[in-house]
Formats: structure tokens, sequence, C-alpha cells
């Protein structure tokens, strides 16, 4: 699904990253999933779980509007690491032959297929009125991200590097995608975000039902159950080698639960 190339970019990058931070943070997203889900995938398949491209960081804001970790991280990524911001997003522009940065004079010189795009979003919980003027970006604002702060139940929180991370429950990922899914306007995200689903299904056994319509409203819920695309499936399918009746049962108990 991915370019092998640009996940294992994705993947040193995650690893810099965590080597600057001194205190825990939230792994979301694609990465987040593919901790969750690797060990009984490749015990079944043999292989590894199809990984990330972009880095999806959580971190929960105070009333007061302090987190000494995103701004450590903010300032650590560009003034040290040298990405770039675009609006809630940082970027780093990348050779994919080759994995060396690139300036903007060199990029240009490049066609775009040779250049992978390392993005890192930063995700918060709770966007203060000011929240620019304190941070000096506008982050996504992801309220589930506030039970995983809160609920010790809806979170796990592991050592990755030797530094804390704490990963959302395998519900609340589910309720993200479950939102993110139809939301999608890159066929590539989309059917990433169905394959995550599938996987979660499959190979956590601690999804509830119940507990992701809690986290989910109507209207999410609604849209998730009529975007259900047939070609979807075949390609969530090919994408994770499992056998297609397999993913439709899957999705078929989830929507059968909510």
């Amino acid at each position: 699904m991915y370019d092998d190339r640009e996940v294992a970019i994705s993947r040193e990058y995650l690893r810099k990253v965590f080597e600057l931070i001194d205190e825990p943070i939230a792994l979301m997203g694609g990465w987040a999933v593919f901790m969750k889900v690797n060990d009984n995938y490749k015990a079944a398949t043999g292989r590894d779980y199809i990984g990330s491209r972009d880095i999806d960081l959580g971190f929960h804001i105070s009333k007061d509007g302090r987190n000494r970790s995103l701004v450590q991280v903010y300032e650590k990524m560009t003034k040290e690491m040298g990405f770039e911001r675009l609006s809630f997003r940082l970027f780093k522009q990348i050779d994919l032959g080759s994995g060396e940065e690139l300036d903007d004079e060199q990029a240009r010189k490049k066609p775009s297929y040779e250049i992978f795009p390392m993005n890192i979003d930063l995700i918060v919980d709770n966007v203060l009125v000011d929240f620019k003027e304190r941070f000096g970006f506008h982050p996504v604002n992801e309220e589930l991200l506030n039970i995983v702060f809160k609920e010790h139940i809806e979170k796990d929180e592991i050592e990755f590097l030797g530094k804390g991370l704490v990963l959302p429950s395998t519900n609340i990922l589910l309720a993200m995608k479950i939102k993110s899914y139809p939301l999608r306007d890159k066929e590539h995200k989309r059917i990433k975000d169905l394959c995550d689903i599938v996987a979660l299904l499959v190979f956590r056994s601690d999804w509830d039902g119940r507990t992701i319509l809690r986290l989910s409203s109507s209207e999410n819920i609604e849209r998730f159950k009529i975007s259900m695309d047939p070609i979807d499936i075949e390609a969530v399918s090919v994408s994770i080698g499992l056998n297609k009746m397999i993913v439709k049962s899957a999705l078929d108990n989830l929507l059968g639960s909510l």
C-alpha cells in the first residue's frame, strides 16, 4: 500500500522525535495502530503490519494553557531538526532514494515523485482562544484525547525507546477512524483508515461496540455506515493480506454492534 522506503523514513523520524522528548506524549494515527496490532498480525501473517507515512502526536492542554511537552517538541523540531511549519503540520522534504533531507532549492530541482514529504501532525485535546498566541500555530483539535489523558481504562502506557509513551485504547482508535474514514479526500488515506479499522477488529480482542458507540456521535456512526464501499473492502483485503470474507465479517460485526 505504501512504499517501503516511505514507511522506513517515517519510522526513523519517529525514533528521532522520541529521542528529543523528556515527558510522555501520546502517539496516534497509523503508528499507534501498528504498535497495537503488529505482534498478533505478524504471528498470523509472517510479516509486519502496514506502518504509516505521517506521524501523529497528541498532547493534553491544561485549563491554564500549559503543556511543557508540546512546547519542547515544537521548539526542538523546528529549531534543532529543521522542520518547517505549515498550519498545524510540521514537514520536511526527504529524498526518497537516499533518505537525505532536502532544502527548498534542492527540492525544486527534483521531480515530485522522488521527494517524500515527512509530515508530523500536532494534535491537542483542547484549543484555547489564544492558542496561536501562546504556541505559534493552529493545531488539530481532537476531543477524544481528553478521554485518553483522563481515563486510565482508555489508554495504554508503554515504554518506547526508553521514554514514556501513551497509546489510545483500541476503542478510542476505532472511534477516531470511524470518524475520519468517510471524510477522507485522498483514496490512499481512506483505504488506510479502513485497513486500520479491520486490523484493530481482527487482531485485538479488547474492543467493545457499546463503548465505541458512547465515544462516537450519531452523525459519525451514520456517515460511517453509509460510506462503506465494496471496492474499499476489496482494497483492504489486498493491502493487508486477509481473505475478503474475513474483512467483511469483521466490519459486519462492528456495524452490528453500533
